[in-house]
């Protein structure tokens, strides 16, 4: 996991707004030196605070006045020096009258001043207005510099301390006539690592109510999230954050407290990987902290922005969001936070790769901590710092004391970080029956974790990334002791989690952009790639479309995936890159599963893969394709174009090409990792200078659970008669604002003719042209067991929602903008054996533990068996040939992934024979059999 700075301890700023926003509640009638509320309506906020009281032998009107001025001062207007000068004006002028009453008043409120801006200061003055208050016997004055004192205490105490504090002074405060109060104690004092916690929150919440404290019901609702949140609970704590807002919003309270649930809910969206999502949350919370001018909390606020960069990997962001959070800290002589901000900065040193520089600031921090919060998030980052450095008895050491105190602080999230840290130094030390322990712990912590996420889509990704080093050191160890069955199971229990779990839910129906939104929102890209045309347009932001997940399905076990294997009659090639190796499995129907690992570097495969692009730098000798690239057609030596396809042939496929069939044609199911999702397997080429496909028929899942989804989406097809829809060269393709205008397709429309008349014209719908239209598609699809898509696509490399199909603009009406977009795609209803999306680099997409987040994704989830992809920009001519030869074996009963073999075969014969030419620089050129030509279309789901 990429463990992420620890967020601001959930007390820390929380505690010093509820003294301050606590609703009108009389002090006694018989006290004459204490404390009572008040409320006053700022910018339409309810702002609450207290009046000092002056009575009996304490009356002094002039005192009284000062007093008020200066209390009014410090609730209803913004902190200013002035404040406590005129305070301590006060104080001298109430000595010097011997007032012990208004002396004590004076020190509480200048306590209350220091709050902001000095911690130890505000220490001080609490102490010398307890003894005050005493003297005089205000009950109402201890009982709220006793909750002032439990507050500052609240960082630095255990937690069975903390509880009976807060229970003591909500005593005092029910005895001093102050329910109000004696409720935030009592909230305050709850431990949430307790069993019965939510039955006290529960009880609390309703007592809330009974007192219309529609604030504290809102702050019972955060704490009781923030109780769901540490114990791993995601799902609740955002139901109580939720409940929380709305609280707030209603109520109207002090803005500094809906700016503290905003930091939680950031928060929230971070551990579930989505810091993106969490920086508006804390941006709102620095905007409503400006509002009430309350600067205590905005080094919280600065922290969580930086914890969100650090998230990111953005280190530079991070730690200068981390030195201006430093700096308030500084300004408000907050020594506490002063400590706490300055460990997160030593550990984001060693993210930046400044182990070193990082170190003595996390020890300075080891040598003050105070409770089993602070230990179980620094322990385990000064482990990490000591691996690091290559002190494994240090590291062993520090993480063991991390694990101590995640345990008794029931931190289940950082629990299952810290085991796995120690699980990899165990490894590393060869203690590896220690190490399995510690990774499988983690891994049913974090499994346990999973089934209480947020129930949507992009949550559960996020979190399933945010995780995966859980994963990949179980499996690291499982290899090493040469575990491999039990291994695979690790594999498939951490990929496609996400997608398993949606496609297991009741289908979302997604909100439809309207389309003048739509266009206006698409933005010539940075980051996209695009297909069948010569630009690069985005499309519309939408990282906020959210797909709604309920479900929590196991993943397969070793059993059940040979069970497929035999099924599918296939042999399964699962392969799995660590840091440092890759392994693979080979699963064969009624066999042992064999697995092997061999070392290898993730950037040395990256590159080898990279190297199989065959795009042209030389565009005077580049072949135009349906896309933005050229295919170079230059006299390489086959030796160097090859080379790429030969290296990754013996590293992918010869270690255990003897566990392969023999018989040509078996069918291969393979399931790709990290960088070779974007692999054509077909094209890897063997010591003899045969190709894969030559041997055998292939096709791809991310995992195999998926094929128990695509298993029913067939079923349900084949109800169906059969019927085949083809979109082909719109004619008014979308204009997509600042991008060059996309241009037409007319050998795409060649392509789908020669298809169509090869087949029974009852069951083939075309739209081509005009007719090429999201109306005519909306219509046609009931009926479909086939759709067939040969135009533009703009494939994300970054959104999941970000990629199109360009189909036909209405110029008549603004009704249909021509966009097929992921979430469009994400609402349909299919019963489709397959979709071929036959334009250019259709099969790409943001690739995450889940899968590639793309086109084919949106697919499967709408209810297709297969989908056909392509993995780089293809040419018109070799197009033209492959597809119908694909559909000719279709005819003649293959399975998908055979028709797809024979038609390559067919393909790859008549480029050695110099059949297929092109015309180039006014003569006729034979295309040669290179991958770049034939190799780019992948078959994925149902074989």
């Amino acid at each position: 996991m990429n463990k992420a700075l620890p967020g601001t301890p959930t007390f820390f700023l929380f505690i010093f707004c509820c003294t301050t926003a606590t609703l009108a509640q009389s002090s006694p009638p018989t006290e004459t030196c204490g404390i009572q509320h008040q409320q006053q309506l700022i910018n339409q906020q309810s702002h609450s605070g207290f009046r000092p009281i002056l009575a009996g032998d304490f009356a002094d009107p002039s005192l009284e006045s000062d007093l008020q001025r200066d209390y009014h001062a410090i609730y209803f207007q913004p902190p200013s020096p002035e404040t406590e000068t005129t305070l301590h004006v006060t104080l001298t002028l109430a000595i010097s009258r011997k007032n012990r009453c208004a002396e004590a008043l004076a020190t509480y409120a200048l306590g209350l001043a220091a709050l902001q801006n000095n911690i130890a200061a505000a220490s001080t003055f609490f102490h010398q207005a307890e003894a005050a208050f005493d003297e005089v016997h205000s009950a109402t004055g201890l009982a709220h510099t006793h909750f002032e004192f439990a507050a500052l205490a609240r960082n630095v105490k255990p937690q069975a301390e903390i509880t009976a504090t807060f229970n003591s002074v909500a005593a005092e405060l029910d005895a001093a006539g102050d329910p109000t109060d004696a409720l935030t104690a009592r909230l305050q004092g709850v431990n949430p690592s307790a069993p019965d916690a939510s039955a006290q929150f529960e009880h609390l919440t309703t007592e809330a109510q009974t007192l219309h404290a529609t604030h504290l019901e809102a702050s019972a609702h955060q704490i009781w999230g923030d109780s769901f949140f540490n114990r791993g609970q995601y799902d609740q704590a955002m139901l109580h954050y939720q409940k929380s807002d709305a609280l707030y919003t209603t109520c109207l309270c002090n803005p500094d407290q809906r700016a503290y649930l905003q930091t939680s809910m950031g928060r929230l969206e971070r551990v579930q990987g989505r810091p993106e999502s969490a920086i508006p949350h804390y941006r709102l919370a620095l905007h409503l902290q400006t509002l009430s001018h309350d600067q205590a909390y905005v080094p919280q606020t600065l922290n969580a922005i930086s914890v969100a960069y650090e998230s990111m990997r953005q280190y530079q962001k991070a730690i200068a969001y981390l030195q201006q959070a430093l700096a308030v800290a500084h300004a408000i002589h907050s020594q506490p936070f002063i400590d706490f901000l300055e460990a997160n900065l030593g550990y984001l040193y060693y993210q930046a790769g400044q182990p070193r520089r990082g170190l003595p600031l996390l020890q300075h921090a080891a040598s003050n901590f105070t409770n089993d919060y602070q230990r179980c998030s620094r322990y385990d980052q000064l482990s990490e710092i000591y691996r690091t450095l290559g002190q494994l008895g240090d590291a062993e050491s520090s993480i063991t004391s991390a694990i101590e105190a995640c345990e008794r602080n029931k931190n289940n999230r950082d629990l299952a970080d810290s085991l796995e840290t120690r699980a990899r130094i165990r490894m590393l030390r060869g203690e590896l029956d220690a190490a399995l322990a510690d990774a499988q712990h983690a891994l049913s912590i974090t499994e346990e974790i999973s089934s209480h996420l947020v129930p949507e889509d992009a949550h559960k990704r996020g979190y399933n990334e945010q995780t995966i080093n859980i994963y990949a050191t179980t499996i690291s160890i499982l290899t090493r002791m040469g575990r491999y069955p039990e291994a695979l199971e690790v594999t498939e229990q951490s990929r496609s989690r996400a997608f398993l779990d949606l496609l297991s839910s009741p289908h979302a129906t997604l909100p439809i952009i309207a389309t003048s939104t739509r266009l206006s929102l698409i933005k010539a890209p940075t980051q996209l790639s695009s297909s069948r045309g010569n630009s690069s347009p985005a499309s519309p932001s939408s990282t906020d479309l959210l797909l709604q997940s309920e479900s929590h399905v196991p993943s397969m076990q070793t059993p059940e995936i040979i069970a497929t294997a035999e099924r599918l009659h296939s042999t399964i090639l699962a392969y799995w890159l660590s840091k440092d190796s890759l392994s693979i499995w080979v699963i064969r129907p009624n066999s042992p599963v064999y697995g092997i690992t061999q070392p290898i570097k993730p950037a040395h495969l990256e590159a080898l893969v990279r190297a199989t692009n065959p795009y042209s730098a030389d565009t005077t000798r580049g072949l135009r394709t349906r896309g933005t690239h050229t295919l170079s057609l230059a006299p390489v030596p086959a030796s160097t174009e090859l080379n790429p396809w030969r290296s990754l042939y013996q590293i992918l496929i010869a270690p255990i090409a003897s566990h392969l069939p023999q018989e040509a044609g078996s069918l291969l199911t393979i399931i790709p990792h990290g960088p070779l999702f974007q692999l054509p397997f077909a094209a890897l080429i063997d010591s003899h200078n045969h190709y894969l496909i030559e041997h055998y028929a292939l096709h791809t899942v991310p995992a195999a659970g998926l094929l128990l989804y695509t298993e029913k989406n067939e079923t349900a097809a084949s109800q169906l008669t059969p019927h085949f829809v083809f979109v082909a060269n719109p004619q008014h393709l979308p204009q997509i604002p600042n991008s060059t205008p996309l241009p037409p397709l007319p050998g795409s429309a060649a392509e789908v003719e020669a298809i169509a008349h090869s087949l029974p014209s009852t069951q083939v719908t075309l739209l081509e042209g005009s007719q090429a239209s999201t109306t005519n598609l909306e219509a046609a699809i009931p009926t479909a067991t086939v759709l067939h898509f040969a135009t533009h696509a703009i494939v994300s490399g970054t959104d999941p929602f970000g990629s199109f199909l360009a189909l036909n603009q209405s110029l008549s009406s603004g009704n249909d903008d021509g966009l097929l977009t992921t979430s469009s795609i994400y609402a349909l209803h299919l019963h489709t054996q397959m979709v071929v999306l036959s334009a250019c680099r259709t099969g790409l997409g943001p690739v995450s533990t889940d899968g590639v987040a793309g086109l084919s994704r949106a697919f499967f989830y709408a209810g297709s068996a297969s989908v056909l992809t392509t993995l780089w920009d293809v040419a018109d001519q070799p197009t033209a040939t492959l597809m119908p030869l694909f559909y000719q074996g279709l005819n003649q009963g293959q399975s998908r992934a055979t028709a797809l073999r024979t038609a390559q075969l067919a393909l790859i014969s008549d480029l050695r024979h110099n059949r297929i030419k092109v015309s180039f620089a006014g003569t006729q050129t034979p295309l040669s059999e290179k991958p770049a030509f034939w190799a780019a279309f992948s078959l994925s789901g149902q074989p």
